[in-house]
C-alpha cells in the first residue's frame, strides 16, 4: 500500500495476502529486494529515520503476518532534480543487487505500480509486473492510452503478481 510521503509508522498498511505470497516467492528461491524513492527526504518533507521507521514497520508487519524478511531494502533518497544515479529508474540498486546477492537479473522479477518501476526492470534486464494496486491503476489507464503496455505482466495485486512468477519458467 503506497500513501503519499508516509511520515509515520504507524501510517503503514500492508495489503492481505502480501506475507502470504512473500513466504511463498521466498519458499521458491527469490530473494527479497525492495527498492524506492523517497524524494520526500531530500525534500525536507519527511526525515531519512522516518523513512527507516517506516520500513522496519513494513518489515516488522509482514513478519508478524508469518512473512518473511527483506534480503534488503535500497532507498533513494533523492529528488528528481538531484540526477542522481540511484533514483529509479535508474539501475544503480539492481547492480548492486546483482552484485550482493548474486542474482541472474534476466531471470528476476520486479513488482511496482509506478511507470518508473517498469522502466526500472525494462532496464534492468528484469521481468516487469504491473499491479494494479496503489498508482497502478492511473499507471495501466496512462500506459494504455499510449498504445504501449510497458509492463511483462499486468496483476490485479501482488497475489496475481506471485501466482504468475511461481507459474514461469524462468524461477532461480
Amino acid at each position: 500500500y503506497d500513501a503519499h510521503y508516509i511520515k509515520e509508522a504507524s501510517q503503514v498498511r500492508v495489503y492481505k495476502r502480501a506475507a502470504d505470497c512473500l513466504k511463498s516467492l521466498k519458499a521458491a528461491g527469490f530473494k527479497l529486494i525492495v527498492v524506492t524513492n523517497q524524494s520526500g527526504v531530500g525534500r525536507g518533507i519527511v526525515t531519512s529515520g522516518s523513512v527507516k521507521s517506516v520500513n522496519k514497520k513494513l518489515q516488522d508487519t509482514i513478519m508478524a503476518d508469518g512473512g518473511p524478511r527483506f534480503d534488503a531494502i535500497y532507498i533513494c533518497e533523492h529528488t528528481p532534480e538531484a540526477h542522481c544515479h540511484c533514483r529509479k529508474p535508474k539501475i544503480h540498486f539492481a547492480k548492486l543487487a546483482r552484485r550482493a546477492f548474486g542474482l541472474d537479473l534476466e531471470r528476476s522479477y520486479f513488482i511496482g505500480d509506478k511507470d518508473c518501476d517498469l522502466d526500472f526492470a525494462r532496464r534492468a534486464g528484469l521481468r516487469g509486473i504491473l499491479v494494479r494496486t496503489g498508482h497502478g491503476a492511473k499507471t495501466f489507464k496512462m500506459l494504455v492510452s499510449h498504445g504501449h503496455g510497458g509492463a511483462d505482466h499486468v496483476a490485479t495485486g501482488i497475489k496475481g503478481a506471485t501466482e504468475w512468477i511461481l507459474s514461469q519458467d524462468c524461477n532461480p
